[in-house]
């Protein structure tokens, strides 16, 4: 397998984690590039030239972060991440990660892109909707961080990238619960491994 990805992407990173725990990050071949360069390499596999892409071992390309995780459980079964008992349920807490994911993106592209100041009241939606959306993660993450089914990861991964690009939410100080468990998570290989530089 391949996979094409970005050093501080949280859909990417999520990626990563997910092989990590599966025990298959060394049997993937890593491509890092910059999708806003529209890279003819990332292209030829996902013309929307967005990250990341998973080449399967048959040479099909699988993009969208739940798409390939939902792939990787099926063909790395062990250990189980989404477990058919609780399906429903790690899936709402993964919806609950992705959207997340997507507010502090929504929140820093345009800061990126400079038009920080054009996008100010979808700012102000955005971390609006990201503090009504706490308390409910915290109630949902999982108790110590020892077995995070797939739901738990994605969560994870939603709360390193909003202190990375969203510091001033202090989601830390409001949900100190929710921190101790981030931050077991933050031990674990998979994540220690996938951090950002």
């Amino acid at each position: 397998m391949e996979l094409y990805l970005s050093k501080t992407s949280p859909y990417a990173r999520t990626v990563a984690v997910v092989l990590a725990e599966k025990g298959a990050d060394r049997r993937v071949k890593r491509h890092y590039l910059d999708p806003w360069k529209t890279p003819e390499a990332l292209t030829a596999h996902n013309p929307f030239s967005r990250i990341p892409v998973l080449i399967a071992d048959d040479g099909t390309a699988l993009t969208e972060t739940l798409v390939i995780s939902l792939y990787l459980e099926g063909v790395l079964p062990e250990p189980v991440l989404v477990p058919s008992a609780t399906r429903t349920a790690v899936l709402r807490k993964a919806g609950l990660g992705y959207a997340l994911i997507d507010a502090a993106v929504g929140i820093f592209l345009p800061q990126r892109l400079g038009l920080a100041a054009e996008q100010a009241p979808l700012r102000g939606r955005r971390l609006e909707s990201m503090r009504r959306a706490l308390p409910v993660i915290a109630g949902e993450a999982g108790t110590d961080g020892t077995h995070p089914d797939l739901g738990d990861l994605v969560i994870g991964v939603a709360l390193s990238y909003t202190a990375f690009r969203v510091p001033e939410l202090v989601w830390q100080d409001q949900q100190p619960a929710l921190a101790q468990w981030h931050r077991a998570l933050e031990a674990r290989p998979s994540f220690a491994e996938s951090r950002p530089d």
